[in-house]
């Protein structure tokens, strides 16, 4: 049982400090000390009260590569969305974005896995809103742009929050607190154990995913994973600005988000070499393409690969602290559905809005057609990442 939205285990269901000292310590955690900031139940609530209450009017450039709620916050809020296309390997051309951003009142640029984006479109002379959801932990983020935005819960054990950071100075919303499981989860003595949004349902299954994992009931794990799907689509629907929550903010204070961004980085190193036969600091040489390697001691004796399995960034910068390892597939959905039997979960980033066509983004679409992100969290170590290898390759060798 490998994989999906992070753990919270209910021993860390507690509440200390008033909200003004939590602030003050999450800024500091989180390298946005002495800049403007803002808390949201999600990155996607700050966009959209950033849409509404500072983007002028008028159209944002948005990357022809992204999800749904990338596009979403827009649309609500009635501001034209305009695309500039990304490339098969997630980089992208300034040269092709600078006539498209003219007339543009800001463009969305993202640091995609948590690696770094093209520096030179934050020179096209268009503001920036600068998409750090997938770089929370790599400190050279949300520096870059006029706003930034980051997402805690994809990276920590949190049931809600997202931030908006700014350079110039930001009249704080005065928006109502995302309410997770009501006196469970720290809210005042007396209230309503129901009185909880979509926030207090994706603790409590997220609780039970920890139960789960932490007894070996794959069934209740799968269970668990299958209500955390639904309040990921309760998200897709109308989007309401919260002010993140306050047992997420004091979650928050006892993490070691060092030791996180180490083993991410463990993770996805030994991950890599495991798949291709390399470390992801070294260079490919010609003769050795980005395929999966000729097995080793991680697989079945004789097993050749049979089909083309590559990484989709060839190295990992020291700057970098990735979000997952995203590969390459031509049989991708055969590979998701192979690993699911395996116990592992993996996603597909992204399923692309229905406002990027297929027609004028093909490269877009080839991307999204094979891609698949394996898990390297945090939560995992070598006898996880050993594991998801095993069954790459397997399935690779069986084709």
């Amino acid at each position: 049982m490998i994989g999906g939205e992070i753990e919270i285990a209910p021993d860390e269901l507690s509440l200390a400090g008033p909200i003004g000292d939590l602030d003050a310590r999450m800024a500091r955690i989180l390298q946005v000390e002495g800049k403007p900031h803002a808390w949201f139940g999600s990155a996607r609530e700050a966009v959209r009260w950033w849409a509404t209450h500072i983007l002028p009017e008028g159209p944002v450039l948005l990357p022809s590569y992204g999800c749904e709620s990338v596009v979403q916050p827009y649309r609500e809020a009635g501001v034209e969305v305009r695309f500039y296309p990304v490339e098969r390997d997630l980089s992208v051309d300034a040269g092709r974005v600078r006539p498209l951003a003219r007339g543009c009142q800001a463009i969305q640029v993202i640091h995609y896995f948590g690696f770094p984006a093209n520096p030179a479109l934050f020179d096209l002379g268009v503001p920036v809103l600068e998409d750090a959801v997938q770089a929370l932990l790599s400190p050279w983020a949300r520096v870059h742009g006029q706003w930034a935005i980051a997402s805690l819960r994809k990276f920590l054990p949190v049931p809600d929050g997202g931030l908006l950071v700014s350079r110039q100075s930001l009249a704080l919303p005065a928006l109502p607190e995302a309410r997770v499981a009501g006196p469970l989860a720290g809210a005042q003595p007396g209230s309503d154990p129901g009185d909880a949004d979509v926030y207090g349902r994706k603790l409590l299954a997220r609780m039970a995913k920890f139960r789960a994992r932490r007894d070996g009931d794959v069934e209740a794990w799968w269970e668990a994973a299958a209500d955390l799907e639904v309040t990921e689509e309760e998200l897709d629907e109308a989007i309401v600005p919260r002010a993140m929550s306050r047992w997420s903010r004091a979650a928050l204070q006892g993490l070691d988000l060092d030791r996180m961004a180490t083993r991410r980085r463990e993770n996805y190193r030994l991950l890599f070499g495991l798949l291709f036969g390399r470390d992801p600091s070294s260079a490919a040489s010609p003769d050795r393409p980005n395929a999966v390697a000729a097995p080793s001691a991680d697989s079945a004796p004789g097993v050749r690969p049979a089909i083309s399995i590559r990484p989709l960034f060839d190295a990992l910068p020291e700057s970098v602290v990735p979000y997952g390892l995203p590969i390459l597939c031509e049989r991708r959905d055969a590979l998701m559905e192979y690993l699911v039997d395996q116990d592992i979960y993996t996603v597909i980033h992204w399923k692309l809005p229905p406002e990027v066509r297929r027609d004028d983004f093909p490269d877009s679409w080839w991307l999204f057609d094979r891609i698949l992100t394996l898990p390297i969290d945090h939560r995992y170590g070598d006898v996880e990442m050993r594991a998801i290898a095993r069954a790459v390759r397997d399935f690779a060798g069986r084709q």
